[in-house]
């Protein structure tokens, strides 16, 4: 199949912004760019690599002016092209991230690599459908080379870091209609791996809370289960599943691994439809024994997941549905200890994130575009960061 021109354009685009090529000078050569033909095109390339090779010694990013990560929270919609770095200290905005792509091109998904040093964009083509897979280097506010993984009609993708220090270029890809990969975003190697996939398949990467395990919720058109793969692996055979043949009866809306009490936090609904309108359950497996254990206090129902963020060392954890309502729950007991009002949030889903020193909690809420801020000691709203369409939450 022809390469479309548009994709030749967008690739020169990105490696003369890589030599720090003047904008309006970039835009003159992609205008000449759309009148060659592909052969030219072709030649025009293998200069620019030649040259940007060369250029590497006099590149001016070095370490002595990288951006400094510390103490940042990413903060992103569910699609888009800006990305916005919160300080989880003073909650000020620190930098918005704004990745430069043709009309033409979207990011799907993205990811954070496995050293935490990379957004791993995953971007469709249209009206062609293709696949790529974009690397931008945090601390240097650097984009690489887009990489074509050759798949079309991606459908409802999913991308995740693979967590293995081994390999921590590597994330694993999902796509409903083509299956499992694994891709090297800096060689850019491409891997299918093993795994049954279908159009009725819906896949979530899940990591546990130290990385020990990657999860994936997989939820066909009858229930959930979840499949355990060491981190240290790739992810060819789970070591274990939960739910395997919906023996627990249940919907899995989100999950929390807790690596230090080896228990995983649920919230769920019955497979069977009888709590659909109702309610929502949540509760506990023992990642030893594999066994359920629901607590008898059950959440409103919502259409909207349950979404889950926990504390081990607290056993505390902590649900947000489509409502204003915060639940912490203690998991060890089961029970629910503490509700907090988000007021001023509108009806829609939110995420949440808990700051490595376990003393705040990020709230996310798209519609209400906002980000609550609640420290765990009280309980209680003490901040409110207001961004444009704030959903997905990542700590740096």
């Amino acid at each position: 199949m022809e390469v479309p021109i548009e994709k030749e354009v967008y690739r020169l685009r990105v490696l003369l912004k890589n030599m720090f090529v003047e904008t309006d000078y970039i835009e003159k050569v992609e205008t000449k760019m759309q009148k060659m033909t592909l052969k030219n095109i072709s030649i025009l390339m293998i200069v620019m690599w030649f040259l940007m090779g060369c250029s590497k010694a006099t590149d001016p990013i070095n370490d002595d002016n990288d951006f400094d990560k510390t103490n940042l929270l990413a903060v992103y919609p569910n699609s888009g092209k800006t990305i916005y770095l919160v300080d989880k200290q003073t909650f000020l905005l620190k930098k918005t991230i704004e990745i430069d792509l043709p009309a033409n091109y979207s990011i799907n998904r993205m990811c954070l690599s496995t050293k935490r040093d990379f957004f791993i964009f995953s971007i469709s083509y249209l009206p062609t459908a293709a696949h790529f897979i974009l690397g931008y280097n945090i601390s240097k506010g650097k984009m690489g080379v887009i990489f074509p993984t050759g798949i079309d009609s991606i459908g409802a993708p999913r991308i995740a870091s693979t967590e293995n220090s081994s390999k921590p270029n590597q994330v694993y890809f999902y796509s409903h209609l083509n299956g499992l990969f694994l891709f090297d975003f800096e060689s850019h190697e491409k891997t299918k791996l093993p795994f049954k996939n279908a159009f009725s398949y819906g896949v979530e990467f899940v990591k546990s809370s130290n990385k020990e395990w990657v999860i994936l919720k997989k939820t066909n058109p009858f229930y959930s289960d979840i499949e355990f793969y060491p981190s240290s692996k790739d992810l060819t055979s789970p070591q274990f599943v939960l739910n395997e043949n919906n023996v627990d009866n249940i919907y899995i809306a989100d999950i929390f691994a807790d690596d230090l009490n080896k228990e995983a936090i649920v919230t769920c609904y019955n497979s069977d439809g009888s709590s659909i309108g109702k309610f929502y359950n949540w509760g506990i497996y023992n990642l030893e024994t594999k066994q359920l254990k629901k607590s008898f206090e059950t959440l409103p129902w919502s259409i909207n997941p349950y979404y889950i963020a926990a504390c081990p060392t607290k056993r505390e954890a902590y649900f947000v549905g489509a409502s204003d309502t915060l639940y912490s729950v203690d998991y060890h007991n089961l029970k629910i200890s503490s509700k907090t009002i988000l007021t001023g949030k509108n009806r829609g889903p939110s995420r949440l994130l808990i700051s490595s020193d376990n003393k705040t909690l990020f709230v996310s809420c798209f519609d209400t575009n906002a980000v609550f801020v609640i420290d765990l000691g009280t309980m209680s709203i003490i901040n409110k960061i207001n961004l444009p369409g704030p959903y997905l939450l990542i700590e740096l």
